[in-house]
């Protein structure tokens, strides 16, 4: 199968993915970087999926919001095997490689639709990105944005396609679903538009939602400042939590100006603008029984700020005991001594 890309074509290809020790045929492009390095590596390495297992319980109600290929899709399919999970990707083309990998490998627990989330019925402008399409986004009819330059990917090759957007209040209603149990949102710089759109279904259902939290697309596409989008989500959900190193323990967000600044500092400095954000209301059953039998991590560490405060002061600990012996070892070696005469005449002449 292939697609037209400005003057190139795409082609349409499979490869094999490991996911909680089961192999996933998985399809993407030739030119998609992101695929082709998921389809080379044999696994998926942006978020560490583990994370996922302790979230979704057996016959859970899931939305993939911004499914591009579907790794996390997949994920979802096997931890919630009773349940169902409906993956939203706004690119038609990425589509067709979703529901091809749905397909391939019988997943009747998966349901795939071509949609751009947001808030309800707003046109906008969607820049699919062939070279990369998880950096897909759009924009509202009115901004005055045209083909975009993203880092080092050629404006010529992004495709610009008029549509309008569904919430997710929208399509909870058109499905009839009686429950939402998860989210996940990664939608370039839109989550607020999503958050947005879904008011009555997080009132409803509070889900457990985990978010992309991209500074870079934020500021760059949306025009968001990253502190207003924090404090926003912060007032969305009842508690707020980071991943450390998109990997790691879970930290708590609190809503104060010095725990906002903390994550800030870290997004911005320390991750690359990117974090993965885990939101819940009060009440949420974060720890589920997940019928995957996974090492604990991740997720486990929920309140592990003092033990992530610890390490990090054992590490400088660490830091400035190797220091002291480097400097003691200094002290200690035969050229020191030999040139202490030397020293002292030149603090003589310098006057100290």
């Amino acid at each position: 199968m292939k697609m037209k890309k400005g003057k190139v074509m795409s082609c349409l290809e499979s490869g094999d993915v490991q996911i909680f020790g089961r192999v996933f045929k998985v399809y993407g492009f030739d030119d998609d970087v992101l695929y082709q390095g998921v389809k080379l590596n044999g696994v998926y390495g942006e978020f560490n999926l583990s994370n996922l297992a302790q979230l979704i319980g057996p016959s859970d109600v899931c939305l993939d919001i911004g499914a591009n290929v579907g790794m996390m899709t997949l994920a979802m399919a096997m931890l919630a095997p009773k349940g169902h999970v409906y993956a939203f990707e706004g690119s038609p083309q990425t589509t067709l490689a979703l529901t091809e990998t749905i397909k391939a490998n019988n997943l009747d627990n998966v349901s795939a639709y071509s949609a751009i989330i947001g808030h309800s019925k707003e046109k906008v402008k969607f820049f699919d990105a062939p070279e990369s399409r998880a950096s897909g986004f759009c924009v509202s009819m009115d901004t005055p944005r045209e083909l975009p330059r993203q880092g080092n990917l050629d404006p010529n090759n992004f495709q610009m396609i008029i549509s309008e957007t569904k919430s997710v209040d929208d399509l909870v209603a058109e499905l009839g679903l009686s429950r939402v149990d998860f989210i996940k949102i990664d939608v370039e710089g839109a989550e607020l538009d999503v958050l947005e759109g879904a008011r009555d279904t997080l009132q409803r259902f509070k889900p457990i939602v985990v978010m992309e939290f991209n500074s870079y697309t934020f500021t760059l596409l949306r025009d968001i400042p990253p502190r207003r989008a924090l404090k926003k989500i912060l007032a969305t959900f009842d508690d707020v939590y980071y991943f450390k190193n998109r990997t790691g323990c879970s930290i708590r967000i609190g809503d104060t100006e010095a725990e906002r600044e903390r994550f800030l500092h870290e997004n911005l400095f320390c991750n690359g603008f990117v974090d993965d954000l885990l939101c819940s209301f009060r009440g949420a059953e974060l720890v589920k029984r997940s019928v995957i039998n996974l090492p604990k991590k991740g997720i486990e560490g929920i309140e592990c700020e003092l033990k992530s405060e610890s390490e990090h002061r054992a590490q400088l600990e660490a830091a400035l005991a190797q220091k002291q012996r480097e400097i003691d070892l200094m002290y200690a070696s035969t050229s020191w001594r030999l040139t202490a005469g030397l020293r002292h005449l030149k603090r003589i002449f310098r006057g100290y």
